[in-house]
């Protein structure tokens, strides 16, 4: 190194360079100088994390328009609350009489009457009250969700900013570094110039190569400024400059079919779309009386005339009605018509929102698995520029000539591919961000993979989830530990197959269990765990028992499960092997039956010799794909991986259409040939990951787990 130095020195003495400028100049060709004002200053800044700024994200003008929106329709809906049902009216009156009796005696009086009492709207009115209660309720439901949008797009918008004012951060961090020095490198490759032994050309491309610097530094600087601006403005927590780290953000559901019913489920312009339309459709049911206005009165009145000594009192029951008369002459009700028209309308843009937010996330799902792509070729261009860098330096401490100005514009490509890096790292970010909006997930979830190391992906484990028999138990851990999903998640699972006994679901028809129940589930769908119905009683398979499975499956339509499997396999029954092509065909009839009433997409478990083919059985295979079954969890229950790959390679190629779950069992109870209990859970993975690797098919979609309970026991 010093031997370069005084080389330099040597050269730079030539043309009368300074001590000072020459060391100044080796300095920045090490890339050592980087204690300039703004380096130091930057250096004292406090630090503050996306993470934290999001726990700071407060309530900006968008989120608070459509909060006061929501309260004005809370409002609207308590009014329309407080007047519907019995009414308390009253009616005085007072008048003047002239009464011609039979004998020519007439006579003058004046009249006195006061009538109270409860009025109970019927038909119509009844109707119209009821349908100003369930468009209030609808009002509600969509500003709700419009705020739930605002709130979305407000932490999106939150993470854009904080990642350009971290992309120009790290991009002012590279200008000042190349920056550093410019003037006696600049006046060095001058005198080259002035001395013949470089071209004037070649001297103001290189030169100008720092006026580039100065252009970026400056257009950094207002960028920078206007992500704080907006970064204060959502959460008031950042008014000064401040050192940003590497975004970390949630890892994002690429599971096509988990996205999309996320999507259909959750996103917000999706649901007020639907939401609007089943409000349409109970008030399309309230148009029977439309017209015909109706009351019922219950009343008391009292009464005087001067003709009388005292007051008359009653009590009385009073029924009015009102028709139009033209709407004698009508059929249908025009109310119902007009209903039936809107409900069509919003069934179309429900239709046409649903596939537009869907193709918007699968192209940004694309885009996002492409930036993976992008960023390894940005990185390998950095590794390039730097070698390139690494080795101009040495040539230039060693040798003369124009080792200078091939130094410099080895430092200047440098520079290009570090900001073509921190461009393609924030690129890769921003599809990240895009693709979030489509699935929701709490502010400050740590990412799944560390940013601050190695932009590639932390390597996950091989388990995609697992069967839960005890969700009593799940329900209580995930109560009591906010962080449980994601704990969950971070050991590699985002779905669970939850089995309810007889006696919870049962439970589930009281509205409070059953509301509670509800909203359990939802939390773990938005905090990104799939929760489906297992459904495991092998009776249901036969054709007198069928109908309790039903029963159950229509039972439970309304709760939002991800997904519904049927773990019911003939195997559970014993049967004798002349039984068994019987209890095939009635298992299918049971699946087919099923898939005929589920709201949700429907999987199988299945022992894997029902679709080898070695016997002289129903196929199987066809008569899922016919039913249109999601997939199948093929139970493969042996602790040797290639044994596993055998099997299941075999099946999958066979049944392409199908959709294929392998299920491995940790079960205590079993041989070590069938579980993987006594293996420990560091051995369990390495075998979960030999089984991944080797099955590269298009149809496989992944491992789970028989079942958590052990699966928790295992040792490390």
């Amino acid at each position: 190194m010093f031997a370069g130095l005084i080389k330099i020195v040597r050269v730079a003495t030539r043309w009368d360079l300074s001590w000072s400028a020459a060391v100044w100049l080796w300095l920045c060709w090490q890339g050592l100088a980087y204690a300039t004002d703004d380096g130091l200053a930057a250096s004292h800044l406090p630090v503050l994390s996306l993470a934290q700024l999001e726990k700071a994200l407060g309530n900006p003008a968008e989120v608070l328009i459509a909060a006061a929106d929501l309260e004005a329709g809370m409002a609207q809906l308590a009014q329309q609350r407080s007047e519907m049902g019995l009414k308390l009216f009253g009616n005085a009156s007072s008048g003047y009489a002239h009464d011609a009796s039979l004998n020519d005696a007439n006579r003058n009086y004046g009249i006195f009457d006061f009538r109270a009492g409860l009025r109970y709207p019927l038909l119509g009115r009844a109707e119209n009250e009821e349908r100003g209660l369930v468009e209030a309720e609808t009002t509600v439901q969509e500003r709700e969700q419009r705020l739930r949008l605002a709130r979305n797009q407000s932490l999106a918008v939150l993470r854009r900013q904080y990642l350009v004012y971290w992309s120009a951060q790290q991009k002012l961090n590279l200008t000042r570094d190349f920056l550093a020095g410019e003037n006696p490198q600049s006046e060095l490759l001058l005198r080259r110039q002035q001395a013949g032994y470089l071209l004037a050309s070649d001297y103001l491309e290189i030169v100008g190569a720092f006026d580039q610097a100065k252009r970026n530094r400056e257009t950094l600087r207002v960028a920078q400024q206007k992500a704080l601006n907006t970064i204060h403005r959502l959460t008031l927590a950042a008014s000064s400059p401040f050192l940003a780290l590497p975004p970390q953000l949630p890892a994002p559901c690429q599971e096509i079919d988990l996205l999309k019913s996320a999507i259909m489920e959750q996103y917000p312009t999706v649901q007020l779309l639907r939401q609007r339309l089943d409000g349409l459709r109970r008030q399309v049911s309230l148009t029977r009386f439309a017209s015909a206005d109706a009351n019922l009165d219950f009343y008391s009145a009292v009464g005087n005339d001067d003709s009388l000594a005292g007051p008359e009192y009653s009590i009385g029951v009073s029924f009015a009605v009102q028709l139009p008369f033209g709407r004698l002459r009508q059929g249908e009700a025009p109310l119902h018509r007009t209903y039936q028209a809107q409900i069509q309308k919003v069934r179309q843009e429900l239709e046409l929102e649903s596939s537009t937010v869907w193709a918007s996330a699968q192209e940004a799902l694309a885009l996002y698995q492409a930036s993976w792509a992008d960023l390894s070729f940005a990185n390998q261009r950095l590794q390039a520029a730097t070698e390139r860098l690494r080795e101009s330096t040495l040539r230039a401490a060693h040798w003369e000539g124009d080792t200078l100005e091939k130094l410099q514009q080895s430092r200047y490509a440098y520079y290009l591919a570090a900001l073509d890096y921190i461009d393609a790292q924030a690129r890769q970010w921003n599809q990240q961000i895009n693709l979030l909006e489509y699935q929701p997930q709490p502010a400050g979830v740590p990412a799944s993979y560390d940013t601050t190391s190695d932009p590639r992906p932390m390597r996950p484990t091989a388990v995609k989830g697992f069967y839960v028999w005890q969700a009593q138990a799940l329900r209580e851990l995930s109560a009591a530990d906010p962080s449980f999903w994601k704990r969950l998640q971070r050991a590699g699972s985002n779905r669970l197959l939850v089995s309810l006994d007889r006696s919870q679901i049962d439970a589930l028809a009281q509205p409070l269990a059953r509301a509670a129940f509800a909203g359990w589930l939802k939390q773990a769908r938005s905090d990104g765990m799939a929760i489906e119905i297992l459904l495991g009683e092998p009776l249901w398979m036969l054709p007198k028992h069928r109908s309790d499975l039903l029963k159950i499956v229509q039972a439970l339509a309304d709760l939002p499960f991800s997904g519904l499997h049927l773990d019911i396999e003939p195997d559970q029954l014993t049967p004798s092997a002349h039984e068994l092509p019987y209890l095939l065909t009635e298992w299918l009839n049971s699946v087919r039956a099923v898939k005929a009433v589920s709201p949700w997409p429907l999987g199988v478990s299945l022992h894997p010799r029902y679709l080898l083919g070695e016997e002289q059985w129903p196929d199987i295979g066809k008569g899922l794909v016919e039913i249109g079954v999601r997939e199948v969890a093929l139970m493969i229950y042996s602790s040797n991986p290639a044994r596993v790959m055998d099997v299941a390679t075999t099946i999958l190629q066979r049944y392409p259409a199908l959709g294929f779950l392998i299920a491995q069992s940790v079960e205590p109870q079993l041989s070590s040939q069938e579980s993987h209990q006594s293996a420990g859970r560091q051995l369990f993975e390495e075998r979960m990951e030999q089984v991944v690797k080797g099955l590269r098919l298009a149809n496989f979609r992944g491992l789970i787990v028989q079942d958590w309970k052990f699966w928790q026991e295992m040792p490390q």
